[in-house]
């Protein structure tokens, strides 16, 4: 992130469990989508459900795929605004 601010609002709303990308100015917003869509997955994988986790939980897959849906969300939300001009294609 380009913005001290930002980068300070974003900690404190993941320590809260909620940031709100829509808020955060360019090229900031462009940069945690593309950070949540390229770079989230792995570390879902190894930090938040890795193996040795998910080995003794029912239905992991569940969690997994949940968790993952935010790298998708992330992928559209990009894709939507090149598709509207709102982004250059060169970000992200």
């Amino acid at each position: 992130m380009t913005d001290d601010q930002a980068k300070r609002d974003v900690a404190a709303g993941v320590a809260s469990g909620y940031v709100f990308v829509g808020e955060l100015s360019e090229p900031d917003q462009t940069n945690v989508l593309t950070a949540l869509r390229d770079t989230f997955p792995h570390h879902v994988d190894s930090e938040i459900y890795p193996p040795q986790v998910t080995a003794g939980m029912d239905d992991p897959e569940i969690f997994v795929a949940r968790a993952k849906s935010l790298a998708q969300m992330a992928g559209r939300s990009i894709a939507l605004r090149k598709a509207s001009g709102a982004v250059p294609d060169s970000e992200g």
